[in-house]
């Protein structure tokens, strides 16, 4: 019996006792997403479209696979459309499902942009429905009822209103120095729906570069390595922009301002050299005026060289001679356009030429030009230019060819700034 008696108390031990609450197996871990939309609503939309960010959560302990964004566009207005640029989006009905993703880790936090929300062309303005969202996985979610939210749209009085921000480089005071120098640009939208920028176009002044260390720039006159020479230069950028919001373009790292202006030792100067930045957005600006805006670059001061050669007059046909002169910038600065003034030698008459002005009948004459002329370290520095002298029976002498600049930069050397006009032999 003592034997008995043990083996039914062993048994006894791992008997649940009558009246005892049963030990539950542990709950089954599950991912538990969520969606928002950015700042809650309203999203504010225009005939141009925006995009609206959408903030995504994996709050469960467990990762979450096979990811969709459904979103319910029966609430919308008939003024309201809303398309996805992404291929693996697919619609049925008044369901448009976009997949996020294959998996979503435990704890994570995204964004997303699956979607452009248009309005209708001259639609009116004001509450254009509610946009359901729900974003849910392959496996069951602790908690549900947070998969599915709905923002209002509205439809913008005025639209998106974009102006670029630049300040000066240096000032007249404090003028900026040859080499790497800070370009910050600020973007601003004043209107009342949202902008999505899609360009830069950048047009530098002449002595200055545009340096980017990334930004992924082109320009059709060439670049050398990421330092772009003159105007335009076109900058790839998208940027959302909240209506009344600003927006740094900055480094994808975080680093402002991401550009920089390379001041060149050929900078004419002191000057206040001027630029332009364009900006352009996704269907286009409403109010286009403020989306060119001029900036300013102060330079400190610089010398030039320019020099002129004259050869002697070469006989042309009837009583006539050219007359021709070459004008070269040894630099180092670039000059605003050279001033030619030519006095016709004794027995001789200057022709009317294009760009030249005579004042007395032709015994003298200006010839005035607006191109910037960089110097002969540019690999270009001279220019050439002949005009017909009317030739008597008397003989030819004096006269003179004498270049000046128009420009700020200084004359370095003024004993080679006159030559003689020579009579052809004979």
């Amino acid at each position: 019996m003592r034997g008995t008696f043990v083996v039914l108390a062993a048994a006894v031990l791992v008997v649940v006792p009558v009246g005892a609450t049963p030990v539950s197996a542990a709950p089954e871990e599950l991912p538990n997403l969520s969606a928002t939309f950015a700042g809650n609503g309203p999203v504010a939309v225009a005939a141009n479209g925006v995009k609206p960010l959408i903030n995504l959560y994996n709050t469960g302990p467990v990762t979450a696979t096979d990811l969709v964004l459904t979103f319910d566009l029966a609430g919308l207005s008939r003024d309201i459309t809303v398309t996805s640029g992404d291929a693996t989006c697919t619609r049925t009905g008044l369901l448009l499902r976009c997949p996020f993703g294959e998996e979503f880790q435990a704890y994570g936090v995204s964004e997303a942009r699956p979607i452009r929300i248009t309005s209708r062309k001259g639609a009116r303005p004001g509450p254009a429905g509610r946009l359901g969202l729900s974003f849910t996985a392959a496996e069951a979610d602790a908690d549900p009822g947070d998969n599915s939210t709905a923002v209002a749209i509205t439809i913008g009085a005025r639209g998106p209103d974009v102006t670029a921000i630049v300040p000066p480089v240096g000032s007249a005071a404090a003028p900026a120095a040859p080499g790497e120098q800070l370009f910050p640009i600020t973007l601003k939208n004043n209107g009342d729906v949202e902008a999505i920028t899609t360009m830069l176009v950048i047009r530098m002044p002449e002595g200055v570069a545009l340096w980017d260390p990334g930004f992924g720039c082109d320009s059709r006159l060439g670049t050398d390595g990421n330092q772009f020479d003159r105007r335009p230069v076109r900058c790839a950028y998208e940027a959302y922009i909240p209506p009344g919001g600003e927006w740094e373009v900055d480094e994808l790292a975080g680093s402002w301002p991401r550009l920089r202006a390379m001041v060149g030792t050929n900078a004419a100067g002191p000057a206040e050299l001027r630029g332009r930045v364009d900006v352009q957005i996704t269907g286009g600006d409403p109010r286009p005026a403020d989306n060119r805006v001029p900036f300013s670059v102060w330079t400190q001061p610089n010398t030039l060289d320019l020099a002129v050669a004259v050869p002697p007059l070469r006989r042309g046909a009837g009583h006539t001679a050219e007359l021709t002169w070459t004008v070269t910038n040894h630099g180092p600065s670039d000059a605003t356009g050279p001033i030619v003034d030519v006095v016709a030698p004794a027995g001789t008459r200057l022709r009317p030429a294009y760009g030249c002005a005579t004042p007395d009948g032709g015994r003298t004459m200006t010839c005035r030009s607006d191109d910037w002329f960089p110097p002969t370290a540019s690999g270009r520095g001279t220019v050439t230019r002949t005009v017909l002298l009317e030739v008597g029976n008397g003989p030819v002498t004096g006269g003179s060819v004498t270049v000046r600049n128009a420009g700020p930069s200084a004359e370095s050397d003024p004993s080679d700034n006159t030559a003689p006009i020579v009579a052809p032999a004979g």
